[in-house]
């Protein structure tokens, strides 16, 4: 018998959202490779609350 997962248990990230999320992966890779600690929180803090606005925005 499997479980079924709640809608509260999954992120939809919409379509228009993916791609520059996808874009971002090689400027992180410079971040890591530079170093630079600061600035990849600064970066994923940013991306994920660009996920969670961007969410709350295409629901309504």
């Amino acid at each position: 018998m499997k479980k079924q997962k709640s809608k509260q248990e999954h992120i939809i990230i919409p379509k228009k959202a993916f791609i520059p999320i996808v874009c971002l992966m090689p400027l992180a890779g410079v971040i890591i490779a530079k170093g630079n600690a600061g600035a990849l929180v600064v970066l994923i803090i940013g991306v994920t609350a660009g996920i969670f606005i961007g969410k709350g925005f295409f629901e309504k």
